[in-house]
């Protein structure tokens, strides 16, 4: 089971974040469409930029907190965000 939760995050609310006893979590940013923050059963948190397109789901990897911190992950997922929708520019 996955839990998924659209929220604002802030650098607090990442360190803090723990999944759902039994179940790994997604955190959605409000701030950038398409980061998400998934936190595994054991407590590993990964970034990702998902984007939806036709019925499929498109993932890229973008790093693991801490060694990325949400800004830096932010920018990642923005600049993802611009060549998908500008691939020749």
């Amino acid at each position: 089971m996955i839990t998924r939760n659209r929220i604002n995050l802030t650098e607090l609310g990442v360190k803090r974040a723990r999944p759902d006893p039994g179940r790994h979590t997604e955190l959605h940013d409000d701030v950038v469409r398409g980061l998400m923050l998934w936190i595994g059963k054991g407590g590993g948190k990964v970034w990702w930029w998902v984007k939806s397109s036709s019925g499929a789901r498109y993932k890229l990897k973008i790093g693991t907190y801490p060694d990325k911190l949400l800004s830096d992950a932010r920018a990642a997922a923005f600049a993802a965000t611009v060549e998908a929708r500008y691939p020749d520019e």
